[in-house]
């Protein structure tokens, strides 16, 4: 259940819509950030905020209309999270704010400074902080950040989305899910089969666990611990819930072949359905290494 919690910024008496050319530049960064933010019931990383108010900039400075997507991921491929972000799902950054740029000056229209405008967050960014928003609530998170908002831009696939940029640098919604969810990066993967192997030739059983994440849904995860691992449905409720409360848990202790046989299937269905959840492996006996397999 969601947990009651103020609007991150509501409607006042400042932020009435002004509609002539010349308007102050802070007038019109608080009406579009009153529009996106408004009823909204997690706040957003400063950060989040910060590349809002730079597409804001951008926008009026190219003269746009409106706030999108591809106006937002322009100004977060230009913060250190957002750089992180993309080049740790395999993306390559200058490339695409290279892109992004000539996008923004091809493909939008602007309007002469001699025209009454004022800039207005579009109807699919308010889509994707609303995705975001009630994502983070539905989980229990206290705030929305760059990388929330990046994986529901997944979820508007026009021709001209931010999702298709992001699929032409090879990256995935589920890259994204894995980085922010687990640190987990496409650009340097680990390589564990050195050490897997020591434990293999040793004879030694493994511990296979699972890890929590906000993404993977409670149903997923009793559907994944009974098809894979033989739970009853009241066990894979006891360890789903053990899961959510301590972060990760123990589900078994097997054979090396079997343990690295149920890590790769949870990993390969979770690929399948989209989510993040992330199976690693440990020798038993050992409470700090662990592998992915």
């Amino acid at each position: 259940m969601c947990r009651s919690r103020c609007y991150s910024l509501m409607r006042g008496p400042s932020s009435t819509v002004h509609t002539t050319s010349h308007l102050h530049e802070s007038d019109i960064m608080f009406d579009v950030l009153a529009d996106l933010f408004f009823k909204l019931q997690v706040s957003q990383t400063q950060e989040l905020r910060s590349a809002v108010s730079n597409a804001c900039d951008d926008a009026r400075r190219r003269q746009h209309h409106s706030l999108t997507p591809i106006h937002l991921l322009h100004s977060l491929a230009k913060q250190e999270a957002g750089r992180e972000l993309i080049q740790n799902c395999g993306g390559n950054v200058d490339k695409m704010i290279n892109e992004l740029d000539t996008m923004l000056d091809t493909s939008f229209k602007s309007t002469s400074e001699t025209v009454e405008y004022r800039v207005e967050a579009s109807q699919s960014l308010k889509k994707i902080f609303r995705q975001a928003d009630m994502h983070s609530c539905s989980c229990g998170k206290n705030t929305v950040g760059t990388g929330d908002v990046i994986a529901e831009m997944f979820l508007d696939d026009g021709d001209e989305s931010a999702a298709r940029v992001l699929v032409k640098q090879g990256i995935s919604r589920l890259d994204v899910l894995n980085y922010i969810s687990h640190g987990i990066s496409k650009a340097n993967m680990p390589n564990d089969a050195e050490q897997l192997e020591a434990i293999r030739i040793r004879g030694a059983r493994l511990k296979v666990l699972l890890h929590n994440d906000d993404y993977s849904t409670m149903e997923f995860v009793v559907y994944a611990l009974r098809t894979i691992f033989d739970k009853t449905a009241e066990d894979a409720t006891r360890l789903m819930l053990g899961i959510h409360q301590q972060e990760l848990v123990v589900v078994g202790v097997y054979d090396y072949d079997d343990a690295i046989e149920k890590a790769k299937k949870v990993r390969a269905l979770a690929a399948k359905n989209g989510f993040p959840l992330l199976c690693s492996v440990q020798e038993e006996g050992e409470t700090e290494l662990a592998f992915t397999p």
